[in-house]
């Protein structure tokens, strides 16, 4: 299911009355696709009841994966893609594309970005220094 059809479901499903609780009891959600897989295949999807657990699991998850790639490799940098082959753009380096946090769904409606304040607050509070250029410096699941 495509990212703006799983909007409007949730907006479908924020109206119905039954589900409507289980929007007010948990109304924040955290989505995003592991990059050691195909794009799609790995989904995880968690719900929060407030915004700060939201935002901490979402900086926490863009901090652990790299979530610019899919199957492992970063699309834009595909040296198969035709723009490469022809020569007409040169390939971009994986330092210029700047690393991804996975947004919040908040109650159906569009997500929100968090914030670059939020991230450093997040670094401040777990006593984490992260290299510019290598962002992700936590291994493996939680």
């Amino acid at each position: 299911m495509s990212v703006l059809s799983k909007l409007w479901q949730d907006k479908i499903n924020s109206r119905n009355p039954r589900v409507a609780a289980a929007y007010q009891e948990k109304p924040y959600k955290v989505q995003w696709d592991h990059p050691d897989y195909p794009k799609g295949t790995k989904l995880t999807r968690k719900e929060f009841k407030t915004m700060a657990e939201a935002n901490e699991y979402a900086i926490k998850i863009g901090l652990q994966y790299d979530l610019r790639k899919y199957n492992g490799v970063i699309p834009s940098l595909d040296p198969n893609l035709s723009r490469y082959k022809s020569g007409y753009t040169p390939m971009e380096s994986e330092d210029k594309i700047p690393f991804v946090i996975p947004m919040v769904e908040t109650k159906g409606m569009m997500p929100m970005e968090v914030t670059p304040q939020e991230i450093e607050d997040y670094k401040i509070k777990h006593n984490i220094s992260v290299d510019p250029k290598i962002p992700h410096i936590f291994k493996g699941d939680n």
